[in-house]
């Protein structure tokens, strides 16, 4: 893909999380009253929302960030942050009553990680003023996670029909399926939502929910996905727009896609990261397996960072992985299919 241009406008515009987030590396975690030593530490930007915009960005999309950040350091931080990585922070308020999100991770030797996070959801909902609505009705795509979700709600309700991309790694409470163009949850959470322990069942839940396509990311286990769309069809992005999913009785398509090798341990902020390698490539007009396989790829490289940004590839990077490395071998977690 192309350089960006920022001075464009926005085909994308994200909407919800960006927080703070100081990351160390530790051998164990610290019991109580304990102090351990960390191997490095790293003080990056992070949110699913923030961290897909980045990727966006990376990746030469033209992105645009919605969200609230506090009249504090943090906020200065993410803000600025987001500016050197090209990403849109005219939409970016900052509010004097608000104190900017903040996160702690600990990430252990053996890749896992223990995190606590602060304030991405609470208060009012966003409020949607003029001139975030128009930006998101020139838009391509809008892309949500669950602070972004009753941002997203609101434009809908006036009118708004931009194909809507939403983050379901985190509970999202009221989440109406039939508002969503693309839902893109974890395993484990979109199984806890539809209450159905069977991956194949709940997506087929969340696709009879409404929405047109769903995949779902299993970190090791690769990715998932159930679709209205034939999986080979390119250019899904003009054709959802248009709204040419089959009617609802016609049999769903099925993807599988394994994952590729991570190139680190950490695997912080690589869930947000396919999230945004997969809208870069559905703009490039690749077909529903092909974007999987480069979000898959994408999300892959970021983890030779500690935290979630600073491993985030390019689009020449992905290009490379694709021809020179084959996708790890893993069993399905379950056929998304049947």
């Amino acid at each position: 893909m192309r350089e960006s241009n920022q001075q464009l406008p926005p085909r994308v515009v994200c909407i919800g999380s960006a927080a703070l987030d100081m990351v160390l590396e530790v051998d164990a975690p610290a019991a109580r009253d304990e102090r351990v030593p960390a191997s490095a530490g790293i003080l990056a930007g992070g949110g699913p929302a923030a961290t897909a915009a980045v990727t966006l960005s990376r990746l030469g999309v033209s992105v645009t960030f919605v969200g609230r950040v506090g009249a504090d350091p943090a906020g200065t931080l993410i803000r600025e942050g987001l500016e050197r990585e090209g990403v849109g922070v005219d939409l970016l308020s900052t509010e004097t009553r608000l104190a900017s999100s903040l996160s702690s991770c600990l990430v252990q030797a053996d890749g896992s990680r223990a995190m606590a996070a602060y304030g991405d959801s609470r208060g009012p909902a966003l409020a949607i003023t003029p001139a975030i609505e128009a930006a998101c009705r020139a838009a391509t795509w809008i892309h949500v996670d669950h602070a972004g979700w009753p941002a997203a709600v609101q434009l809908r309700h006036r009118g708004v029909r931009t194909n809507l991309s939403v983050d379901g790694g985190n509970p999202i409470p009221e989440l109406d399926l039939a508002l969503v163009t693309l839902y893109a949850p974890s395993r484990r959470e979109i199984c806890r939502w539809t209450d159905q322990p069977d991956l194949a069942q709940a997506m087929r839940s969340a696709l009879e929910a409404g929405t047109s396509i769903v995949v779902a990311t299993d970190g090791g286990n690769g990715s998932a996905a159930l679709s209205a769309l034939p999986p080979a069809a390119t250019h899904l992005t003009a054709a959802l727009a248009a709204g040419l999913p089959p009617a609802r009785d016609a049999k769903p398509h099925a993807i599988q896609q394994a994952a590729y090798p991570a190139a680190g341990r950490s695997t912080l902020g690589a869930g947000d990261v396919y999230h945004g390698a997969l809208l870069a490539a559905l703009l490039d007009g690749r077909a529903l397996a092909g974007a999987m396989a480069f979000a898959s790829a994408a999300a892959a490289i970021s983890c030779r960072g500690t935290d979630g940004r600073s491993g985030i590839p390019s689009w020449a990077e992905v290009e490379e992985l694709l021809e020179t490395t084959s996708p790890a071998s893993t069993t399905s977690p379950a056929s998304p299919g049947g």
